[in-house]
């Protein structure tokens, strides 16, 4: 009977080492599943950071993107506008358009002077007068469009 005994407490020292290297076994792969799990979450994480991150600076790009539009569209309105006013006040007397050029004398000398000291008028035809405005229309318009691919360049690289 005593070596039932011996051999039911050798069993049962065997069942319960059997039964801690399985709980051991078990914990450790719990435990690496755990840690795989926080490391996706960690990962996941610093993702939607990154992600946040980009979409503010896309928001100030933007933001800048739109007011360099407006204040770009501004200024070619401000740049026609004046073209419209000066073509007015010249068509209508107001103001004079000077261009350096040669000027006839009408004093009967026939010859050309290189100014109007002696009361000669020089206009431009009509037709020049228009080639003239639309030229600085355009190079105006040019010239605000020029920057404004210019502002973008620059927000765009993050120097603005």
């Amino acid at each position: 009977m005593r070596s039932y005994l011996l051999l039911g407490g050798f069993l049962a020292l065997i069942a319960a080492g059997v039964l801690g290297y399985q709980k051991g076994h078990h914990d450790a792969d719990q435990s690496a599943e755990v840690e795989r799990l926080e490391k996706e979450v960690s990962d996941q994480k610093a993702l939607i950071e990154r992600g946040n991150k980009e979409a503010e600076r896309l928001r100030k790009v933007n933001a800048a993107l739109s007011a360099s539009d407006k204040q770009r569209t501004e200024e070619l309105s401000n740049v026609r506008a004046e073209n419209e006013r000066l073509r007015a006040d010249v068509d209508a007397g107001r103001r004079r358009l000077r261009i350096d050029g040669i000027c006839r004398d009408e004093e009967g000398g026939g010859g050309q002077n290189a100014g109007v000291d002696h009361a000669a008028s020089c206009e431009p035809s009509p037709a020049v007068r228009q080639d003239i405005w639309a030229l600085r229309g355009l190079c105006g318009g040019q010239f605000v469009q020029l920057n404004a691919c210019i502002d973008r360049l620059e927000i765009l690289e993050g120097r603005k």
